[in-house]
């Protein structure tokens, strides 16, 4: 069953950009010759709302081969017991008229309305960073002082109480920081650009977001 229509985009939507995801089992994958189904599920609908002229073009969201997202998928529900979801279901539908609201609005719900899709949105916009942040500051000045989040609650989170356990100084814990962006050449952050995980690093507002999260975690 398809998704009901949603309002216009709001303000922190890209309406060039439509995330696709088809429904599970439906084994959608885009093709040369488009987008094609390795399980027998109709796209004819899908097909004839991506003939709309203000669509330019179909692509995959993750840059990780089907093969690869595949394997994670196997791997978490061996961990988890649990189904995952199928991360190669999910598509990009770009467009050439985004200033166009109403037939960005009606290629969405065109898609929205279709059996074989779980859902369909307008791609979020990243936050933008503070404005006081926008600039790279190097050999930083001592701001411990500041870092009241080291304070016991209801201030902080009693970093201090933590590090009196086994492990509580992150012996041993591995995290991932999934955002945007980093200084790799922060003197207090030495860490190695090959240290990702997977995909690129998003630019556009500078990295003392990132930078910053890794200074309080790690």
């Amino acid at each position: 069953m398809g998704v009901s229509a949603q309002p216009p985009a709001p303000l922190n939507n890209d309406p060039s950009r439509i995330i696709v995801k088809f429904a599970e089992g439906s084994g959608v994958r885009l093709r040369a010759d488009g987008l094609r189904s390795t399980g027998n599920v109709d796209l004819r609908g899908v097909e004839g709302v991506l003939r709309a002229p203000n669509v330019v073009g179909v692509s995959r969201l993750f840059s990780q081969t089907e093969a690869e997202l595949d394997q994670l998928r196997q791997s978490s529900n061996l961990r988890s017991g649990t189904p995952s979801p199928d991360l190669n279901l999910y598509h990009v539908v770009a467009l050439s008229t985004p200033t166009d609201l109403p037939s960005a609005q009606s290629v969405l719900n065109g898609l929205r309305a279709q059996p074989t899709v779980e859902d369909a949105y307008f791609a979020p916009l990243p936050a933008p960073l503070p404005a006081y942040a926008q600039t790279t500051v190097r050999d930083t000045p001592d701001f411990l002082a500041n870092q009241d989040y080291h304070d016991p609650a209801p201030v902080g989170i009693d970093s201090a109480a933590a590090w009196a356990y086994v492990g509580g100084r992150g012996t041993g814990v591995t995290v991932v920081d999934v955002e945007y962006e980093w200084d790799f050449d922060h003197e207090d952050l030495p860490i190695d650009p090959d240290d990702r995980l997977t995909g690129g690093m998003y630019t556009g507002f500078g990295p003392d977001h990132g930078t910053a999260v890794l200074g309080q975690i790690a």
